[in-house]
């Protein structure tokens, strides 16, 4: 054994600071009076064993050594040698060396899908069939992966509740990817419904996944950014919640929720550089880059012309109408651009209409999507709820899907767009829209507090009342994904109070329930939550939803509340107490929440059939008036409702609609213009107070019109059960024009009307038997005087057979329900 001083020695490979794209052969020139040599490598130059690298061999004999584990790339390294003998060492000359190690940074890298045998079908899940297709089914001429399963491999009973409907098959991979930062594969699915996912497993073995978008039956080109995924944490390990993209363990293809056979293809994957294939995608329509052939239109009532405005990436369509068409194709039609892109981004389309090329504001703007399945997504709105600038941010979620639009799985994926169509419906009229500034946008970043509300003095979070325009109830109400059918409307409500409005929550059967959530700063005093509800599953009276109400704590916590049976068919309240709702099995925290503590809540609605699955659309819970309470016992209750029309306490024969001698808040009275063809709409339809009376005291209603266009009136109202009639009287003073009067009456959405009430010159009453009412859509049924109750409104459309369209007016000092003995239809002088 060598022993005393040791010779000076040095570096020969690597280079010091020299930067590497291969893990180097280390060289050093041999000390004088040296036995053996120390190599150390360190992520830093401390050469520690808690750096994140640390590598020491010994006794290494000759000058040179090659390591065999693998270092980072794109990282910094340090290393140093000592020389040793009996009782010396020495180090390296410069004590301490660096290089560099540089990944090899690549455009593209092509992953093989590998062998069937190399794919494994996790044993807690459900069982699934693993096969190579050879026979170009994607048209690439390479092989795709085939997993296909059934009912009886994804079905298998109670005993395996925990996996059925869960497929997963694994490929390992350990494969590093520098310079790309997305992956491209062709897919393909066929069968059921279910939810499917692209999965990685990186270098600390953390999960990290993101949605497959099916559009079933359609052979899809998926991209898939680093930045869509999300890491797992349920059930698998969570390090450094970091997606150590550049080197992947293995690759997985998960199905969710699948309710029965499937089968899907799986090719061609590569790892690419978003940014190259950009031309696929879109974040908006610049329309300067169309031609005519990008543009078709659809609608045989209009014939239309579309020109692009270059300068301001505007397109503006012009249309005329025909005569001679079928009332059933009348008033609608589209322009259709064609764009066979995917949605880059957003949850949102943003853009600017310009309706000031049509008269009026009777009729609807719509927009259409098609999905790469050809479902036919649906938005329309009033053109009376357009904002006069013409901005429109439209939620995704606010598109519904289109009658006659279900050509693929009726389900919204948002992902592949064959076409955009701008139109309109109910419109009767020459003119010209124009649409321009159409991008992608995301809903967080352009609506500030989205997904929030207040809670107001009186503990009301939500009455449904304040809505300007249909879809902003999505910037405040956050919907779910996982039952395909979520969507909110705004409807009136007229039998829970005149004027009053609620929302219409729609959900699919067998499937994850449909749940919509709002946030808000948290309240105190509060002992209970109230809202109202009411059931409108499809399938009769036995078919009703599961209705749960969510509370969310100050630190994320779940508390839910379901009540012991299912929701109910007629409108009904529910209380309850907040010391009702228990923290969900999945969820941690305190097992009971206060008042104080709550910053959000959700309703949720499901529904299962018993046997074989039936994924059922339609099914719709409408809900108003969701409060905080001070109660403090739960209960289900039938809907008080204030105002109704009820007997006269001085004439018990008659039940007053309205006198006009005093503003009453519980009958509305307006012009209804959409009910009717705009074409036929008198332009000079209005109502005026009067002092023009039979008695000469108080007031009565003016009313204008102009034959033979029609104008519009009607009264909204609810009717006591109470009330006992035969019939309804008027008192009205005609002119000399003598008008004619249809009379309507609606029931629970249904139409009953009176054709024909011919006015008089001068003051008469007006008396029509209920049973002289015919149902409109059928008039052979007639009214029946025991369904008084359910009348929620009256309609009064003036008319007349003058050609000459003369503005008159008449007068309508009494309306009334009429329990009179030996009613009939007719007139007498007042």
């Amino acid at each position: 054994v060598k022993k005393g001083a040791i010779g000076s020695f040095s570096a020969v490979t690597p280079e010091n600071d020299v930067t590497l794209r291969q893990i180097p052969v280390f060289k050093w020139t041999a000390a004088d009076n040296a036995d053996s040599y120390t190599l150390e490598i360190a992520s830093t130059d401390a050469f520690e064993l808690t750096d994140e690298y640390y590598i020491v061999e010994r006794g290494i004999i000759g000058t040179e050594f090659h390591i065999t584990a693998e270092l980072k790339k794109n990282q910094q390294y340090y290393w140093r040698v000592t020389a040793k003998n009996g009782d010396s060492t020495a180090l390296i000359d410069g004590d301490c060396l660096a290089f560099y190690y540089e990944a090899t940074l690549y455009d593209k890298i092509d992953v093989s899908i590998g062998y069937a045998d190399e794919w494994k079908v996790h044993e807690v899940g459900s069982k699934a069939t693993v096969t190579l297709d050879r026979d170009n089914f994607f048209g690439t001429h390479q092989e795709s992966l085939r997993v296909s399963f059934d009912s009886e491999d994804t079905q298998r009973g109670e005993k395996y509740v925990e996996s059925n409907g869960w497929v997963v098959v694994t490929r390992s991979l350990e494969m590093e990817f520098y310079g790309v930062d997305a992956f491209y594969f062709n897919f393909y699915y066929a069968g059921n419904d279910a939810t499917a996912y692209f999965r990685l497993i990186d270098e600390d073995n953390e999960y990290w996944y993101a949605p497959i978008k099916l559009a079933v039956n359609s052979k899809q080109t998926i991209i898939i950014r680093k930045d869509d995924f999300v890491l797992r944490t349920k059930g698998t390990p969570v390090m450094n919640e970091k997606f150590d993209f550049n080197y992947l363990k293995s690759m997985e293809l998960v199905f969710e929720r699948v309710d029965g056979d499937g089968v899907a293809y799986f090719g061609d994957l590569q790892a690419i550089k978003y940014d190259d294939y950009r031309s696929m995608f879109i974040d908006g329509i610049d329309f300067t880059q169309f031609d005519e052939t990008f543009m078709t239109s659809e609608g045989v009532y209009f014939n239309f012309e579309e020109t692009v405005d270059k300068d301001n990436n505007a397109m503006t369509f012009s249309f005329t109408t025909n005569d001679g068409v079928p009332n059933d194709k009348k008033g609608y039609g589209f322009v259709k651009v064609r764009l066979g892109k995917i949605l880059a981004s957003g949850d949102a389309l943003s853009l600017k209409v310009d309706l000031s090329g049509i008269s009026g504001k009777d009729f609807n703007f719509l927009i259409r999507l098609i999905e790469e399945d050809k479902d036919i997504w649906t938005f329309k709105i009033p053109v009376s709820e357009i904002p006069d600038d013409g901005n429109l941010l439209i939620p995704f979620s606010a598109f519904v899907l289109a009658e006659g639009g279900f050509n693929g799985d009726g389900i919204k994926q948002f992902y592949y767009l064959k076409e955009i169509q701008f139109g309109v419906n109910s419109c009767y009229k020459a003119g010209a829209i124009t649409v321009e500034k159409v991008t992608l946008e995301s809903l967080a970043k352009k609506v500030e507090g989205i997904y929030t509300t207040t809670v107001s003095e009186n503990g009301v979070i939500e009455d449904f009342d304040s809505y300007e325009k249909g879809m902003d109830v999505y910037y405040k109400w956050e919907t779910s994904t996982v039952n395909k059918d979520e969507a909110i409307e705004i409807v009136s409500v007229p039998s829970l109070g005149v004027g009053n409005k609620g929302a219409s929550f729609g959900y699919k059967t067998d499937l994850p329930e449909a749940q919509y959530r709002t946030n808000f700063e948290s309240v105190s005093g509060y002992t209970a939550i109230v809202l109202n509800a009411k059931d409108d599953t499809q399938g009769g009276s036995t078919r009703r939803a599961t209705m749960t109400v969510y509370l969310f704590g100050d630190t994320d916590e779940i508390y839910s509340w379901t009540p012991k049976s299912k929701s109910a068919k007629s409108w009904k309240t529910y209380t309850i107490p907040i010391s009702a709702f228990k923290l969900t099995d999945d969820g941690f925290g305190p097992s009971r929440i206060t008042c104080d503590r709550i910053t959000g809540i959700a309703v949720a609605f499901s529904y299962s059939y018993s046997g074989e699955p039936e994924y059922k659309s339609g099914n719709h819970v409408y809900l108003d008036s969701i409060a905080f309470s001070d109660a403090t016992e739960a209960s289900i209750t039938d809907v008080e409702v204030l105002g109704k029309i009820k007997m006269s306490e001085t004439n018990s024969k008659i039940a007053m609609i309205d006198d006009f001698d005093s503003e009453n808040p519980y009958v509305i009275w307006e012009i209804k213009q959409n009910s009717i063809d705009s074409l036929s709409f008198a332009t000079n339809s209005a109502m005026t107070a009067s002092d023009e009376t039979a008695s000469g005291e108080g007031k009565s209603l003016k009313l204008d019109y102009k034959a033979p266009a029609k104008a519009p009136y009607y009264a909204e109202f609810l009717v006591d059960s109470s009330v006992s009639a035969q019939g309804m009287t008027l008192l009205i003073k005609g002119d000399a024009r003598h008008p004619y009067a249809e009379i309507i009456l609606d029931v629970d959405s249904t139409v009953y009307w009176y054709k024909k009430l011919e006015i008089e010159e001068g003051w008469n009453y007006y008396t029509i038997k209920f049973s002289d009412f015919l149902l409109k859509s059928d008039e052979s049924k007639s009214f029946s005087a025991s369904n008084v109750k359910n009348i929620t409104g009256l309609g009064i459309y003036l008319t007349g057979d003058d050609p000459n369209y003369i503005p008159s007016s008449i007068y309508v000092d009494e309306v009334y329900f009429d329990n009179s003995n030996g009613l009939t239809t007719g007139s007498r002088a007042a």
